[in-house]
Protein backbone atom coordinates (compact mmCIF):
# COMPACT_ATOMS: atom_id res chain seq x y z
CA UNK A 1 0.00 0.00 0.00
CA UNK A 2 1.18 3.49 -0.61
CA UNK A 3 1.25 6.70 1.47
CA UNK A 4 -1.44 9.16 1.99
CA UNK A 5 -2.15 11.70 -0.61
CA UNK A 6 -2.80 15.11 0.84
CA UNK A 7 -4.45 16.25 -2.15
CA UNK A 8 -6.95 13.58 -2.45
CA UNK A 9 -10.29 15.05 -1.48
CA UNK A 10 -13.84 13.59 -1.22
CA UNK A 11 -15.87 14.57 -4.07
CA UNK A 12 -12.86 13.93 -6.21
CA UNK A 13 -12.80 10.26 -4.65
CA UNK A 14 -16.02 9.48 -4.99
CA UNK A 15 -16.03 10.51 -8.68
CA UNK A 16 -13.12 7.95 -9.45
CA UNK A 17 -15.55 5.47 -7.72
CA UNK A 18 -18.23 5.98 -10.00
CA UNK A 19 -16.25 6.69 -13.18
CA UNK A 20 -14.02 3.22 -12.51
CA UNK A 21 -17.56 1.06 -11.67
CA UNK A 22 -19.56 2.41 -14.85
CA UNK A 23 -16.42 2.05 -17.08
CA UNK A 24 -16.11 -1.93 -15.87
CA UNK A 25 -20.19 -2.49 -16.12
CA UNK A 26 -19.61 -1.11 -19.57
CA UNK A 27 -16.90 -3.36 -20.60
CA UNK A 28 -17.58 -6.59 -19.04
CA UNK A 29 -21.36 -6.70 -20.21
CA UNK A 30 -21.73 -8.57 -23.50
CA UNK A 31 -23.38 -12.31 -25.32
CA UNK A 32 -20.74 -13.75 -23.41
CA UNK A 33 -19.53 -13.39 -20.03
CA UNK A 34 -15.98 -12.29 -19.50
CA UNK A 35 -13.62 -15.27 -17.63
CA UNK A 36 -11.35 -14.33 -15.06
CA UNK A 37 -8.27 -14.71 -17.03
CA UNK A 38 -9.70 -12.70 -19.83
CA UNK A 39 -10.70 -10.10 -17.63
CA UNK A 40 -7.34 -9.83 -15.84
CA UNK A 41 -5.38 -9.61 -19.30
CA UNK A 42 -7.49 -7.10 -20.39
CA UNK A 43 -6.75 -5.07 -17.00
CA UNK A 44 -3.08 -5.58 -17.25
CA UNK A 45 -2.61 -4.38 -20.92
CA UNK A 46 -4.60 -1.30 -20.36
CA UNK A 47 -2.21 1.41 -21.42
CA UNK A 48 -3.23 4.32 -18.82
CA UNK A 49 -1.64 7.59 -18.81
CA UNK A 50 -1.02 9.81 -15.39
CA UNK A 51 -1.58 13.41 -17.73
CA UNK A 52 -5.09 11.60 -18.55
CA UNK A 53 -6.00 11.95 -15.49
CA UNK A 54 -7.45 15.47 -13.93
CA UNK A 55 -5.17 14.87 -10.68
CA UNK A 56 -2.53 12.73 -10.80
CA UNK A 57 -3.58 10.97 -7.52
CA UNK A 58 -6.56 9.81 -9.26
CA UNK A 59 -4.00 7.57 -11.43
CA UNK A 60 -2.93 5.97 -8.75
CA UNK A 61 -6.52 5.07 -7.44
CA UNK A 62 -7.47 3.36 -10.29
CA UNK A 63 -4.10 1.65 -10.54
CA UNK A 64 -5.28 0.60 -6.82
CA UNK A 65 -8.49 -0.78 -7.67
CA UNK A 66 -7.08 -2.68 -10.54
CA UNK A 67 -4.68 -4.21 -8.68
CA UNK A 68 -7.70 -4.85 -5.94
CA UNK A 69 -9.81 -6.22 -8.78
CA UNK A 70 -7.01 -8.50 -9.86
CA UNK A 71 -6.41 -10.18 -6.62
CA UNK A 72 -10.04 -11.15 -5.80
CA UNK A 73 -10.41 -12.19 -8.94
CA UNK A 74 -6.75 -14.57 -8.97
CA UNK A 75 -7.15 -15.80 -4.71
CA UNK A 76 -11.32 -15.95 -4.60
CA UNK A 77 -11.64 -17.75 -8.19
CA UNK A 78 -14.44 -15.47 -8.24
CA UNK A 79 -16.46 -14.09 -12.08
CA UNK A 80 -15.32 -10.68 -13.09
CA UNK A 81 -19.32 -10.41 -13.44
CA UNK A 82 -19.70 -11.28 -9.47
CA UNK A 83 -16.67 -9.27 -8.48
CA UNK A 84 -17.85 -6.05 -10.46
CA UNK A 85 -21.39 -6.57 -9.00
CA UNK A 86 -19.55 -6.66 -5.65
CA UNK A 87 -17.79 -3.26 -6.27
CA UNK A 88 -20.96 -1.86 -7.53
CA UNK A 89 -22.62 -2.29 -4.53
CA UNK A 90 -19.71 -0.90 -2.15
CA UNK A 91 -19.58 1.93 -4.58
CA UNK A 92 -23.36 2.46 -3.93
CA UNK A 93 -23.02 2.05 -0.25
CA UNK A 94 -19.90 4.73 0.27
CA UNK A 95 -21.63 7.30 -1.65
CA UNK A 96 -24.60 6.74 0.15
CA UNK A 97 -22.65 6.70 3.69
CA UNK A 98 -20.47 9.86 2.47
CA UNK A 99 -23.52 11.87 1.57
CA UNK A 100 -25.28 10.82 4.92
CA UNK A 101 -22.14 11.72 7.23
CA UNK A 102 -21.85 14.89 5.33
CA UNK A 103 -25.14 15.77 4.83
CA UNK A 104 -25.02 16.09 0.47
CA UNK A 105 -27.82 16.48 -1.73
CA UNK A 106 -28.55 13.62 -3.83
CA UNK A 107 -26.84 13.73 -7.00
CA UNK A 108 -23.68 15.20 -5.35
CA UNK A 109 -21.48 13.32 -6.93
CA UNK A 110 -22.99 12.94 -10.12
CA UNK A 111 -20.39 13.51 -12.97
CA UNK A 112 -21.75 16.52 -15.91
CA UNK A 113 -20.16 15.89 -19.32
Amino acid sequence: MGTTNRNVHLEGLMAVFIQYRDYMIENIEGPEPVTGPQFIRWLESHERDEDDFIEAWGFDVVEMIDDMLITVIKTESATPAIVIDGFDQWVNKTVEEVKEAHDLPDGFFEINE
